[in-house]
């Protein structure tokens, strides 16, 4: 019976063979395996190049954390040389938004494109549409191609989430720069209805194509859940609220909570700042109003996740701490018009970045011992030798060093160093924003020195 089913498969012809593994191959790998194993014409038939074209590769992860076996590596190679519109979709996403090897990227996803890949066009479209120019109108043109039909729109739906997937399983290294589209709607005073992300239905939205996927962009980059998600863990940080301070005073739980999280952000902040500006290749001889790069990006998410986070904190356990909560609400307008819209200036929010979190360590060491200083002895002597050294280091940044950054960055802008790159109303907001900041963080240091110096004086008078 084996020879006969052997003899069977090696009747049919080649070109048959190969179209019946080539629809196994696009619907299951496994199935596809299990062909070659089961006789030497599916075996041979296996390795053309039209297999190659049409295996599905779902099961595969987009990104390996673990080193993949040479067999697979091949494997997988073998399918985006032959054209695989799965896997040059993937290569890429890697390659333009993990390697920044933008044309490289590019071109994997304009071959993807042609080979009908619908995320692909997505994806392609969009970074075409941020070009402007002609690029502009070429990315617009493959947009509006998938939009045909009622059941396209849906299509459309499910490719944002499998292109969410697959940027969570990367890290970032380029982004698409959001740039404006021209179209004529505005000027028309045409009414604009925003579509909202989540449509599922093939809705008509007044306003031309062009600023229908605009829109559409600036809905998807404003999205800040991915960030906080990537970034930090509330359960983590919620079990740590329960368990490492469950001994504490439940008033000072809260506090201790925030001094946490603000040590697991300050000093990366300040490293991540240092690398962005002056270490990493991207964009030589920065001034104040440069476009953001990619890594630069990546730390105001970062920071912002921190924020959000925080400022949730400060609503929940103390609500009226209105200064705080007023503080933090600032500082994310800052680095949310400065990374999501304007997308210009991270030079210099980076810098004030640095001068502010650089006291970190010391600071919520100083804090944590303050809340203990009541109930353990040694935190009293940490609290108290630490006091001077932490008043002196966050005068020196605060009282002079930021002042100092903060009058070179305002004559930058005044002298119109920023026209044409950071909007009046984005610049003159961050100014009010930073210098309100720095006069509080004066005020507040000064506050601890005259308290200081009460205490010694009390002290002395004692003794």
């Amino acid at each position: 019976m084996k020879r006969s089913r052997r003899g069977v498969v090696g009747s049919l012809p080649g070109d048959l063979l190969i179209d019946v593994l080539a629809r196994v191959a696009s619907s299951s790998f496994t199935d596809l395996f299990n062909a070659k194993l089961c006789c030497r014409d599916f075996l041979g038939a296996a390795e053309d190049e039209s297999i190659f074209q049409h295996v599905s590769i779902d099961k595969f992860p987009v990104i390996h954390w673990f080193p993949p076996s040479e067999e697979l590596l091949s494997f997988l190679k073998q399918c985006v040389d032959k054209g695989n519109p799965e896997a040059m979709f993937r290569q890429g996403m890697i390659e333009y938004f993990s390697r920044a090897r933008i044309e490289t990227g590019l071109e994997y996803l304009k071959r993807a494109t042609e080979k009908g890949h619908i995320e692909a066009a997505y994806v392609y479209g969009m970074i075409l549409l941020s070009r402007g120019g002609q690029s502009s109108q070429q990315g617009l043109n493959i947009l509006n191609s998938m939009k045909v039909s009622r059941s396209n729109y849906l299509k459309i739906r499910e490719c944002r989430a499998k292109i969410k997937a697959v940027i969570r399983e990367m890290w970032i290294n380029n982004s698409i720069s959001l740039n404006e589209v021209g179209c004529k709607c505005q000027e028309k005073n045409i009414c604009i209805r925003k579509r909202n992300f989540d449509d599922e239905e093939d809705v008509d939205v007044i306003g031309c194509d062009a600023c229908g996927w605009y829109r559409e962009r600036i809905f998807d980059k404003l999205n800040l859940v991915d960030h906080l998600t990537k970034y930090y863990d509330s359960n983590s940080y919620l079990t740590r609220y329960t368990t490492l301070f469950k001994n504490w005073d439940p008033k000072k739980r809260p506090d201790a909570s925030s001094c946490l999280i603000s040590l697991a952000h300050g000093t990366p902040a300040v490293l991540l700042s240092i690398y962005a500006n002056f270490m990493h290749t991207e964009t030589p001889n920065q001034h104040f109003a440069s476009q953001n790069t990619p890594f630069q990006a990546i730390v105001l998410d970062f920071s912002i996740a921190y924020f959000i986070i925080d400022t949730l904190h400060y609503l929940i356990f103390t609500p009226n701490d209105h200064l705080f909560i007023a503080h933090h609400f600032a500082v994310l307008y800052v680095f949310i018009t400065c990374r999501y819209i304007v997308q210009h200036g991270a030079f210099a929010i980076l810098l004030l970045l640095v001068l502010a979190e650089v006291t970190s360590p010391l600071q919520n060491t100083w804090s944590l011992a303050k809340y203990r200083k009541d109930d353990v002895a040694f935190a009293a002597r940490l609290y108290g030798g630490l006091c001077p050294y932490f008043y002196g280091f966050y005068s020196v940044v605060r009282g002079a060093f930021g002042p100092l950054f903060v009058y070179q960055m305002m004559v930058f802008y005044l002298k119109g160093g920023g026209n044409g790159l950071v909007p009046m109303w984005a610049w003159v907001s961050w100014m009010v924003v930073i210098v309100s900041a720095i006069f509080l963080s004066v005020l507040w240091v000064s506050n601890l020195w005259l308290n200081f110096f009460k205490q010694r004086s009390k002290i002395n008078k004692l003794n």
